[in-house]
């Protein structure tokens, strides 16, 4: 992306009903706006994995990941970068991405996007 300013004068913008945690997003623009981002009890492991594992796998390899969703039940995640339209995509969601959160929430409903445009809401871990 260029090497435009970053604005941090966004309003919130609230992208679950319940939760405790603000994060920062990034915009398709180079503007940024905090989201706020679902804290359930079951999540908690959920994030945790996410941040302590997969998202230093990830950004070593030059990935970007995104945090779109982490509900009861249901697992939004991103990858940009590096990652962003890579044929491997399938296979690190399949083999690593996926077992990781299962053994985290075994009836999680995962869900990995990529590619260059970052989905609305979504949190740049």
């Amino acid at each position: 992306m260029g090497g435009g300013t970053v604005k941090n004068d966004v309003p919130p913008v609230k992208a679950e009903s319940s939760g405790s945690r603000w994060g920062t997003a990034r915009n398709l623009g180079s503007s940024r706006a905090r989201v706020l981002v679902s804290a359930s009890p079951m999540s908690e492991p959920v994030l945790k994995v996410i941040k302590d594992v997969l998202l230093p796998m990830i950004t070593a390899d030059g990935g970007e990941l995104y945090l779109v969703h982490a509900g009861d039940d249901d697992v939004q995640l991103h990858l940009a970068g590096r990652f962003a339209g890579c044929p491997g995509n399938t296979l690190a969601t399949r083999r690593v991405i996926e077992p990781l959160i299962h053994k985290a929430a075994p009836n999680a409903r995962v869900s990995v996007t990529s590619g260059a445009i970052i989905p609305k809401n979504a949190q740049r871990l």
